[in-house]
């Protein structure tokens, strides 16, 4: 029997890459975007972008099937939201990406999964199937949370939210913070120029029990 021979340089392309990023919440996303993206698609880090409005940085952008999808990880809910959704609307203008979605820190250290959730069913494409299956099965359940889209106040054009039911009894190990956390949403925002305008009210996004 015949082996194909070995290339390193090939199998270094294959592994993943685990170096540090800008912050800690950036490597949490990366090292984990990275099991669940779809066969040759390509990630990239600190992606440049100059448009009429200046120059920026996109945390990561995913390329596949003529597509680039980015991501942003944001330190702070909503930090500086109309100034990030003005530079995420030049960068769509501009036509240097497909799409721009914006993750909370909050929910990239205790949420990722079912932020990636939230993502995966409006953009199937940049996914693997094994990375759909993992990423499902690592979201909360659906009997556990409530989903839905809304036009929010914070300047983005849109935002999905995922709302999650209180899972701690009275006198449970957790403390007040961390239960008024459980009521905490999940919310991905994300602008483009390919999705249709979600016809509902402009919400401001707060916490709120899922009811």
């Amino acid at each position: 029997m015949e082996f194909p021979a070995f290339s390193f340089e090939a199998a270094i392309r294959a592994l993943p890459d685990y170096s540090c990023c800008n912050s800690a919440i950036e490597h949490i996303f990366y090292v984990d975007i990275q099991k669940h993206i779809a066969p040759g698609a390509v990630v990239s880090r600190q992606f440049e972008c100059s448009t009429q409005i200046g120059k920026f940085y996109l945390d990561f952008s995913v390329e596949i099937a003529g597509r680039r999808v980015a991501f942003e990880c944001d330190g702070k809910d909503y930090h500086e939201a109309i100034r990030d959704s003005k530079r995420d609307r030049a960068i769509v203008d501009a036509g240097l990406v497909n799409r721009i979605y914006r993750l909370r820190g909050y929910d990239i250290c205790f949420h990722l999964h079912d932020a990636l959730d939230l993502i995966r069913v409006r953009d199937p494409s940049i996914f693997s199937a094994r990375g759909h299956d993992n990423i499902e099965a690592l979201a909360t359940r659906p009997a556990e949370h409530r989903d839905e889209s809304c036009r929010p106040k914070s300047g983005f054009p849109f935002a999905a939210l995922r709302w999650y039911k209180e899972q701690q009894e009275a006198g449970d190990y957790c403390g007040t913070e961390e239960q008024e956390n459980l009521k905490r949403p999940t919310v991905v925002c994300w602008t483009d120029g390919e999705t249709e305008q979600v016809r509902c009210r402009p919400v401001v996004i707060k916490s709120a029990p899922p009811g």
